[in-house]
């Protein structure tokens, strides 16, 4: 229902013009029913909502054992919420955290925010890190504001962000190298290396699998069950090919070409994490720009109007599979608030 709702708002403002959509309440409005989404859920939403809320009231009774593996950073703002309320007061935290920064990016860097914050909404990251990994959620909104430091050229806002980051979740730092991407200009010479660097990827991915594996406190050689087979694999590669085909109409642009270089890094990472779907969840910190390139792209290939709707219908189709298909599991569907019985 909520997804159903924002899709109405979303298609309503791509009819209106550039300038409605674009004002700051609009962005808001929407971003603060995702974090009410995310605050409000009920206790068995999310694969690992229970633990967290254990995690939160055993420091506060100081009867958690705090062990190397769980971030400094995350700990320190467990005990502080602590201080001032309960668990669901940390729940809003987090959820405005990780998803304040993604309304202020969609706002300034986006040519249709309602369309982007659908993209966002829709997505596995959305679900995976609003509604269960709460330390990557918070990690993941000061990626997003190291991306604003990003195009601003401020370096040092940038590490100063990806750190924060860091002390959430240490898989951040993946996202350390983004920020000489913006000098990086596309041609035939790139397209070409990005080519071999996926067939390298395949060919070696397993052996860089145990490098990654080794820098992390947390063994992740077991398998888990998580969303991230062939056929997404499939739809971010066509998505990146797209855009890689018509580098040539965006390549002075910024703000598709920088978004769509950090979102074909999730392409390359994914024949290096398949060996194990635990570690999809390095990907997420790239696959959130393509809530960023699309809707621009978008706006570029305003003439080549079939192109233009059709990745419209490929990215609504896209993010209603993932709603009702890779998401339709107990532990996220159905959705119930936090005062609802379960049935």
């Amino acid at each position: 229902m909520y997804f159903f709702c924002l899709l109405f708002i979303s298609l309503c403002t791509l009819i209106f013009s550039k300038e409605y959509q674009q004002r700051w309440w609009f962005c808001l409005s929407i971003t603060m029913m995702l974090i009410l989404i995310a605050a409000l859920r009920h206790d068995n939403i999310g694969i690992d909502t229970i633990t967290y809320k254990y995690i939160f009231q055993s420091i506060q009774n100081n009867t958690y054992a705090i062990e190397t593996r769980l971030e400094e950073g995350y700990l320190y703002i467990n005990e502080w919420v602590g201080k001032f309320g309960d668990y669901r007061l940390f729940w809003f935290v987090v959820a405005s955290i990780s998803m304040l920064p993604v309304c202020f990016v969609i706002k300034e860097y986006s040519a249709y925010c309602g369309y982007s914050l659908l993209l966002f909404f829709a997505s596995v990251g959305f679900h995976t890190m609003e509604l269960a990994a709460m330390r990557q959620a918070l990690a993941f909104g000061f990626i997003v504001l190291a991306f604003h430091f990003l195009m601003r050229r401020n370096l040092l806002f940038y590490l100063l962000m990806v750190f924060l980051a860091f002390t959430m979740h240490r898989s951040s730092v993946i996202f350390l190298p983004c920020y000489w991407l913006y000098s990086l200009r596309l041609n035939k010479k790139v397209l070409i290396a990005w080519g071999i660097l996926l067939a390298l990827c395949f060919v070696y991915g397993y052996t860089i699998f145990l490098r990654i594996n080794a820098l992390w406190s947390i063994d992740y050689t077991l398998t888990e069950v998580e969303a991230g087979g062939e056929r997404f694999f499939m739809v971010n590669l066509l998505f990146v090919i797209i855009g890689l085909a018509n580098y040539k109409k965006f390549n002075d642009i910024p703000q598709i070409r920088v978004p769509l270089l950090i979102y074909s890094i999730s392409v390359l990472l994914w024949p290096m994490l398949n060996s194990n779907p635990a570690l999809f969840r390095l990907q997420y910190y790239f696959d959130f720009f393509y809530v960023l390139f699309l809707p621009n792209l978008i706006c570029v290939l305003s003439k080549n109007w079939r192109l233009k709707y059709g990745l419209i219908a490929a990215s609504l189709f896209v993010a209603l599979y993932i709603i009702l298909v890779l998401r339709n599991v107990p532990a996220y569907s159905p959705y119930y608030f936090y005062w609802e019985e379960l049935v």
